[in-house]
């Protein structure tokens, strides 16, 4: 019930990611947005809230790594000395080297180009949806074995009741939000206005079925009471005589946080480049490789000092702040769409990088047709009383707003 909540409330707000995303299909997801519909003030917070969120969740992360390839070495202390976790009393301080590489890995796959970044990612995921799967059909018929031992509690369905519901969906929300990084890559992306809808909710909808039922069957298994909280699938097939399980369950635990540290580490740069475009970050940047058409300054930057807070933070601690910034983004990513929906087209603000283009576009356009139709055009392009956007009742598409930006650059 708790994903199924976390998983309608998440759709909602992919509804207005998948709109917006094939209306204005450009880098910056939720930024971009933000600095056209409502502008830059509050775009600059959506930026930093954005990267607030994906630098500090790919951390989180790639901390949770290293305790799972420990268990596939043999034991909670087992990865060689240095990648294991070591504690500094003076400083008390935990560091992780195993996370720190993990994450300058994943970077440099993502430099290597989008194809090659979607390709290691998509086979991660499929080691990971196969475990889920196990999962699923393993543990189904252990709970048809065992009676479904796990939903025989004294306590009923809900033992902390509606509130208790609610709260979980509030954290297992946090497992959702990945679904903005489709949005993020727009620029991309070939058919962005029927491939970006589609993967959204595509991504979404699986998402929320395989959450419901591998959450089905481990309560099933094993009573919410008597679960562990570090591994409780490994724990939960464990206690079942299946310990050869926690092998195959580990290794799609790996995969998983593999696939999610390159879903954080996937948009940030593309959001650095968008606000360095409108000329809110240093144009350092806006370098795109030629070849593997990525922006590798922004990536290795992202990279750097994701890997420098793994090794370094315990960023538990600062996990509530991710929920604030994907609070934020979502809300404006909302309003955006009723400001477009419902707000004039040539009143709709736009980026300082747009307007120039368009400005002299729709002046050559005017000055050309006028000159066709044998007419001397009456007003200079500098007189105060022409429109911003030529006529009044001119629809400004996003999407031709995005092709005069990429001609003028």
């Amino acid at each position: 019930m708790c994903f199924l909540i976390a998983g309608i409330a998440a759709a909602l707000s992919a509804f207005c990611y998948a709109e917006l995303a094939s209306r204005c299909p450009s880098a910056g997801s939720a930024y971009h947005y933000s600095y056209i519909c409502v502008g830059e003030g509050v775009a600059w917070l959506v930026g930093w809230a954005l990267i607030l969120e994906y630098t500090i969740g790919g951390s989180a992360v790639a901390r949770g790594i290293s305790p799972n390839l420990a268990l596939l070495f043999g034991g909670e202390n087992s990865l060689p000395t240095f990648l294991a976790r070591q504690h500094f009393p003076g400083l008390d301080v935990m560091v992780d080297p195993c996370a720190a590489v993990l994450v300058l890995i994943v970077t440099g796959f993502l430099c290597l180009g989008i194809k090659e970044s979607a390709l290691a990612q998509g086979i991660v995921t499929a080691v990971n949806v196969f475990a889920m799967l196990f999962v699923i059909i393993a543990g189904g018929y252990l709970g048809f074995k065992t009676g479904w031992t796990g939903y025989e509690v004294p306590t009923g369905y809900f033992p902390y009741g509606v509130d208790g519901m609610l709260a979980g969906s509030a954290i297992v929300f946090f497992s959702y939000i990945g679904f903005d990084t489709v949005a993020s890559t727009a620029e991309e992306v070939k058919n962005p206005k029927r491939d970006l809808p589609l993967g959204i909710a595509l991504s979404l909808s699986i998402c929320c079925c395989l959450y419901m039922l591998v959450s089905i069957v481990i309560v099933g298994l094993v009573p919410y009471y008597a679960m562990d909280p570090d591994t409780p699938i490994s724990s939960a097939f464990a206690s079942n005589g299946m310990q050869w399980a926690a092998y195959i369950i580990t290794v799609g635990a790996v995969t998983a946080l593999i696939s999610t540290l390159m879903g954080s580490i996937l948009p940030q740069p593309r959001i650095l480049m968008a606000m360095a475009r409108d000329g809110l970050l240093p144009s350092f940047f806006l370098d795109v490789n030629k070849h593997t058409q990525v922006p590798v300054n922004s990536t290795l930057a992202t990279g750097i000092v994701a890997s420098i807070l793994a090794f370094f933070m315990d960023v538990s601690q600062l996990a509530g702040m991710v929920s604030v910034g994907t609070l934020l983004a979502f809300t404006m990513v909302a309003v955006s769409v009723l400001i477009l929906r419902y707000i004039p087209p040539d009143e709709v603000p736009l980026p300082s990088s747009l307007q120039e283009s368009i400005d002299s576009y729709m002046l050559r356009h005017n000055s050309d047709a006028q000159m066709i139709n044998g007419e001397n055009p009456a007003k200079s392009p500098g007189d105060p009383c022409l429109p911003l956007l030529g006529e009044k009742n001119v629809a400004v598409d996003c999407t031709v707003v995005e092709k005069l930006e990429a001609l003028s650059s």
